[in-house]
């Protein structure tokens, strides 16, 4: 009785198939004024299903179908991560929906639901990662002693996308994670590395002010800017770093001497030493021989979580 039809009621297909060109979907008895699916607009190469509506094969959530493009995947598995049916997370979407596309969905926390929005970034390293922070270096909105590190409430929260207006999103404060991924932009061209730490959130993690290591190494550090500079020793690298010369959020410190009293150089995330003058991106004093001479690259920074 539903499904999608050809136009001239022969030859019904079933709703798992696909939908010809030629065919509307309609959703009463072959017949009669074409009503389609949910979405409110006719299929063309969608499934019709009279209960979960149009739907691509692999359908990232809220993604146009129908023949004017203007209908959404509604109920359904290609809707999860829509308004109507949110995700626990970026990685739960790619799980479920394999090809997921990046881009904007909509997550929730709490029971009941507490819906907001965060990007998911569904490629680098196997995708299904949930954006929690944007960090311009230029601006003190995250310098390390910044408010926004020990604080849960959300910052720009209308700002969700992958583009370069700063924020932190809901996902601060209530996603659990295994890993985290830190993205830097500098010139347009973004790096990324993948730190294995977990938590429970990272507002558990930073705003206590603990130091948190890591061991990927300073070279797999450097890799997020091109050209980068650090001094040979300290080498400290993790989350919460702090000395008497200044520190950083999420990041390594380099020194010429053999300690990390008095580091000059960093490469990260809220950071801040004496002689540097932004918060994200790579300072080295050229005085204090660094392995790639002065530098003072600032970067946008990027903090996802899977």
């Amino acid at each position: 009785a539903k499904g999608c039809q050809s136009v001239n009621n022969a030859d019904p297909c079933s709703d798992s198939n696909a939908c010809t060109s030629a065919d509307v979907c309609k959703s009463g008895a072959c017949g009669g004024t074409a009503v389609v699916c949910n979405d409110g607009n006719d299929c063309t190469i969608d499934s019709c299903d009279p209960v979960k509506g149009c739907q691509t094969a692999i359908a990232p959530n809220g993604t146009a179908c129908g023949l004017s493009g203007a209908g959404i995947c509604q109920a359904g598995a290609c809707s999860l991560g829509s308004s109507v049916n949110p995700a626990l997370s970026c990685k739960q979407i790619i799980d479920n929906l394999p090809g997921s596309k990046s881009g904007v969905y909509f997550l929730y926390f709490g029971s009941p639901k507490t819906v907001y929005q965060a990007y998911c970034d569904m490629t680098t390293s196997g995708g299904g990662w949930t954006l929690v922070i944007k960090a311009n270096g230029n601006n003190s909105l995250f310098a390390f002693n910044a408010p926004a590190w020990t604080s849960p409430a959300t910052l720009n929260p209308t700002a969700p996308g992958f583009d370069l207006t700063e924020a932190k999103l809901a996902s601060w404060s209530t996603l659990a994670f295994s890993q985290v991924l830190v993205g830097m932009q500098v010139s347009g061209v973004t790096n990324y590395l993948v730190l294995p730490q977990a938590g429970s959130s990272l507002f558990n993690l930073m705003s206590p002010g603990t130091f948190t290591g890591t061991s990927v190494g300073r070279l797999a550090w450097k890799s997020l800017i091109a050209n980068s500079s650090l001094q040979s020793n300290c080498n400290a690298e993790g989350f919460n770093l702090q000395t008497q010369f200044g520190g950083c959020r999420i990041g390594i410190l380099g020194n010429q001497e053999n300690d990390c009293n008095t580091p000059d150089s960093f490469l990260g995330i809220g950071c801040s030493l004496n002689g540097g003058s932004f918060v994200v991106g790579n300072y080295a004093n050229g005085q204090w021989q660094p392995d790639n001479g002065g530098k003072a690259t600032v970067g946008f920074g990027y903090v996802l979580v899977r």
